[in-house]
């Protein structure tokens, strides 16, 4: 196959295929074009299946995510191993693909928990109710009492260039680690290019500053954020911008779930991460076939 890298040129043939399927980030429009850079994406299209692979992170060449498009998956994964050879191996596999994948195929499949989803109910997430998140909901209404007159914004082609430009100005990257740089200067290039990708974003505004901003997909009943960045010195804002986002999209579109993506295997991430009492974890595998 003739792969070729991943830009953002790409993205209005691509998105197509993108529909996150099993819930997962990684199938999702910025979830591909967030991190192609980082991992080295590659793509081909072929009789309607999009082909996807990574720069391994074990030693090999490449390791090949889920083919997406026409046809069962077995079918796709079969058009994938005829076209490789042996050796094949794959990577971001969902937990849920692998009853379909044994029915055909022999492998072995390694869990990867670092990169696990966390999964959270809607609900759970935009009303905060119960005692376990009393300490969130105090936080917000600290947020609101300080800042009575704060404004929730849709992120758009007119405001997302001055959101760039405060990411730019008053995050400052100093300290962070080589990844969360990466981030960070992704997430500028995602605001200054906002239409094309065809996510939602909020920013949360108090006396016109930019105290918070997410973004973010809705892929059929999930909500998946991406980016969700917060001020400090604003207390409770990233408790008010998580609370926001999910309340929004659940009046708006019925969502059933929120994907906070994974913890990288960063403790503060995963502690983080866990203060929200995740619904599930969605499990991802890497697959060496015999």
């Amino acid at each position: 196959m003739d792969f070729k890298q991943i830009t953002l040129s790409d993205v209005g043939a691509l998105r197509p295929y993108l529909r996150a399927q099993y819930r997962s980030c990684d199938y999702s429009v910025l979830g591909v074009f967030m991190w192609a850079d980082r991992f080295g994406y590659e793509y081909k299209t072929e009789d309607g299946v999009l082909f996807m692979r990574e720069r391994s992170r074990h030693g090999g060449e490449y390791d090949y995510l889920l083919p997406l498009g026409e046809g069962s998956l077995c079918d796709r994964v079969r058009a994938l191993r005829e076209t490789v050879g042996a050796g094949l191996t794959m990577s971001l596999v969902p937990e849920d693909a692998l009853g379909e994948l044994r029915q055909e195929f022999d492998f072995t499949a390694v869990e990867e928990p670092d990169i696990a989803d966390y999964m959270y109910k809607a609900e759970d997430l935009a009303y905060l109710a119960g005692k376990k998140y009393s300490k969130k909901r105090n936080l917000i209404h600290q947020f609101e009492k300080l800042y009575p007159d704060y404004t929730l914004e849709p992120i758009t082609n007119e405001n997302a260039h001055r959101i760039a430009e405060c990411c730019a100005h008053d995050w400052s990257d100093a300290g962070l680690s080589e990844l969360a740089i990466y981030e960070n200067d992704h997430t500028r290039e995602v605001l200054e290019d906002f239409a094309a990708y065809g996510c939602t974003g909020y920013a949360l505004l108090t006396d016109g500053e930019v105290a918070a901003f997410c973004i973010g997909e809705v892929m059929g009943d999930t909500l998946i954020v991406h980016i969700e960045k917060g001020k400090r010195e604003y207390k409770g804002a990233f408790q008010m911008i998580n609370c926001l986002f999910a309340k929004t999209e659940l009046e708006k579109c019925g969502i059933r779930y929120v994907n906070r993506e994974d913890d990288v295997g960063d403790e503060g991430l995963r502690q983080a991460k866990q203060s929200y009492f995740p619904e599930y974890m969605l499990k991802k595998f890497r697959l060496e076939y015999e």
